[in-house]
């Protein structure tokens, strides 16, 4: 028998470097699935190519968006380029499932325009759309914001099943998409296996320094990275300790911003811009070299129910962390972040400068995380709740 066929519309990170979907579509296909990933590309990456058994195919990415202009140019460009690559994988053979990973919440057009040839849609809900609109910036009187409101509903409205990554976005699939519960299926985020092998230290990376604090992710308005620049600041200035030094590991949109405010401050002698690291490994190793993490993201209507991927990595690191009381990061972290208040750099500061001070407590903590991650944080705890939801979505389509 033919296997079923999925297709994965990706728009807002490069394949394979959205873990998220990368163990998505390894899942599937080692489940009997024929996968294709429709992702924009990475600088050096070919428009076609197979990675670990699940075909990909890239289109050139337009610029990043800006502004409300910046927003259109970028989405109505991905959503151009995707459609011609969904035409011609259309015109190649039957089209089983598709899975629309969000942000955006715009591509349930393609659910439309392949239902008539029985194809069922699978929505996997990674973001607040709306509120991730206003923790850049954006107001609730904006027609953008509305327009997001409508464009998420749609794609619930249309989804055979929905993914959700936590319990607080599966209650909102229920509750504010009108989702019956039997089509909402907790999907975590979760780590490889491989992830809790330890790492050889990367030593390298402290330089000349006593210490070494790290930041893992993406770099944009509504991370709160500018947060670890101001706990940079209030460490060397306030707390007179320049053998602290920082490395922010990642790129993003807001990264030159976060740069020049380095040199307006004067703090390139105590933080370092690593740069997106692909190497599993190496960010391994450097993450080992640390001694405290920091998950800066602020306490807004976006993070409250987010799922931090920094968290899982720095628990899998087996690294303490700082962080905002957001109601995800404390369930997945529990004793191993220390919690502060107060959407302040200062105090993120304060909370590095108590760990940097207590070993045997940054020890503890340490344990707790590499424990923790090891007991209920592996992605494979969330295979069965996907496969569940294809199950859900193609059994639909039975008469």
């Amino acid at each position: 028998m033919t296997p079923p066929r999925v297709v994965i519309l990706l728009e807002n990170l490069p394949y394979p470097q959205d873990r998220r979907v990368r163990l998505e579509a390894e899942t599937l296909r080692d489940n009997g699935y024929a996968v294709t990933v429709l992702a924009p590309s990475a600088p050096l990456q070919s428009e076609l190519e197979t990675v670990e058994g699940v075909l990909v195919r890239r289109y050139a990415r337009g610029p990043e968006g800006g502004g409300r202009r910046g927003y259109v140019r970028e989405y109505a460009h991905a959503l151009w380029q995707l459609a011609t690559l969904v035409r011609r994988l259309r015109r190649e053979g039957r089209i089983d499932a598709l899975h629309a990973c969000s942000p955006p919440d715009l591509l349930f057009p393609f659910a439309w325009w392949l239902r008539r040839d029985g194809t069922q849609f699978v929505f996997d809900h990674h973001d607040l759309s709306p509120e991730l609109f206003l923790a850049k910036g954006g107001t609730v009187r904006s027609p953008f914001y509305w327009a997001l409101l409508q464009a998420e509903r749609a794609s619930f409205r249309v989804a055979d099943a929905v993914l959700s990554t936590n319990e607080q976005m599966a209650a909102v699939a229920r509750e504010r998409g009108r989702v019956p519960a039997d089509r909402v299926f907790v999907v975590r985020t979760g780590l490889d296996d491989a992830r809790l092998e330890p790492a050889e230290p990367a030593w390298a990376s402290r330089r000349s320094a006593q210490h070494v604090v790290a930041y893992l992710g993406y770099m944009d308005r509504q991370d709160g990275v500018e947060y670890v620049l101001e706990a940079a600041r209030h460490v060397l200035r306030a707390r007179g300790r320049p053998d602290v030094r920082f490395l922010l590991i990642g790129d993003g949109p807001h990264r030159r911003s976060l740069e020049r405010t380095v040199r307006d401050w004067g703090l390139e002698s105590v933080v370092e811009f690593a740069g997106y690291v692909s190497q599993e490994r190496h960010l391994s190793s450097l993450l080992a070299a640390a001694d405290v993490c920091v998950t800066p993201d602020p306490v807004n209507a976006f993070n409250v129910r987010c799922t931090m991927i920094k968290v899982l990595d720095y628990m899998a690191a087996g690294r303490p962390q700082v962080a905002f009381p957001l109601p995800e990061t404390e369930a997945l972290a529990g004793e191993a972040a220390l919690i502060v208040r107060g959407n302040s750099g200062a105090a993120l500061g304060e909370g590095i400068q108590r760990l940097l001070d207590e070993p045997e407590l940054r020890q503890r903590m340490g344990e707790i995380a590499r424990r923790r991650a090891r007991d209920g944080l592996l992605w494979r705890h969330s295979v069965p709740n996907l496969l569940s939801a294809y199950r859900r979505a193609l059994n639909s389509a039975q008469p």
